[in-house]
């Protein structure tokens, strides 16, 4: 889904958490009061709503995203922000550094924003958690998964395990890096948010939130969260990056380590898809 903004200096890549969808009130929500920042881009995760596939909880999410941040530079927009909420949030984390590792010229965004997300795998402390876990390894909850939100989840596992947010995370400087938590979220504790905050690269910022809940819900449904929005939008388009031309030194950072993963990675997807796949569903003024 695409949505102009008032420009084409900045737009939003929303990224969802698991088991939602970029149809979902909450999403729209989150959409209508960015707009007034900059264009909009949303999408399903593989294996979410109406894309096909099976989730791979934030592993070959990244594919999906890049995917998003190269026709939002088709469409010509000069700056890319990322912003995910819980799983989503470790996307664009994981994104943003696998992008500073090398992959490539266009692919690398302008501005990251983790709302709610993790920082290391396998949570377990949190009774949300507890059940995340549950919905996802065992059969039963994976039907569940299926049947009531809408998400169908990759059976085997990871092998091998991916590299967590945290360790992908001082990899996204120069790229400035906003994380926002919620002292009352129910499915990851504070250190999450400190342990990214630490590991990143100047720019960085670190909003901690009174009162504050989990992920997309609690942007689109609690007064804080709403205004919470509208801040995340002034803060990227306050950016020095706004009219930075597409392509500029950040899209040309050369690496080694998990960037040669992704990159092979990204050519078996583009093999499968065709480059990367279905535009999607444009609405609203598609770039011409």
């Amino acid at each position: 889904m695409h949505r102009a903004g008032v420009d084409r200096r900045w737009v939003f890549v929303l990224c969802h958490g698991f088991g939602g969808s970029w149809r979902t009130g909450d999403m729209a929500h989150i959409a209508a009061v960015l707009r007034p920042y900059g264009g909009i881009i949303a999408f399903d995760f593989r294996g979410h709503g109406q894309s096909h596939g099976r989730s791979t909880l934030g592993d070959l999410e990244v594919l999906d995203l890049h995917a998003a941040v190269e026709w939002a530079r088709v469409l010509g927009y000069e700056n890319v922000a990322t912003v995910g909420f819980s799983m989503g949030a470790s996307v664009v984390v994981r994104h943003a550094g696998l992008c500073g590792s090398g992959v490539g010229p266009g692919s690398v965004t302008d501005a990251v924003v983790s709302v709610s997300g993790p920082a290391w795998w396998f949570e377990r402390s949190t009774r949300a958690m507890k059940l995340v876990h549950f919905l996802v390894q065992h059969p039963v909850g994976r039907a569940v998964s299926a049947w009531h939100l809408k998400t169908r989840i990759l059976p085997d596992g990871w092998n091998p395990v991916p590299e967590s947010p945290v360790e992908l995370a001082g990899r996204i400087a120069p790229v400035p890096l906003l994380v926002v938590h919620g002292d009352a979220d129910k499915y990851f504790p504070l250190g999450h948010a400190e342990a990214l905050y630490a590991a990143a690269g100047e720019p960085r910022e670190l909003w901690i939130e009174p009162g504050f809940g989990h992920a997309e819900a609690a942007a689109a449904r609690e007064a804080s969260g709403r205004e919470l929005v509208g801040r995340i939008g002034r803060w990227v388009r306050a950016l020095p990056a706004a009219g930075t031309p597409a392509g500029s030194a950040r899209a040309s950072g050369s690496g080694s380590g998990s960037g040669s993963s992704y990159g092979a990675g990204e050519g078996e997807y583009r093999r499968q898809k065709g480059e990367f796949g279905e535009a999607g569903e444009v609405m609203e003024g598609e770039a011409g």
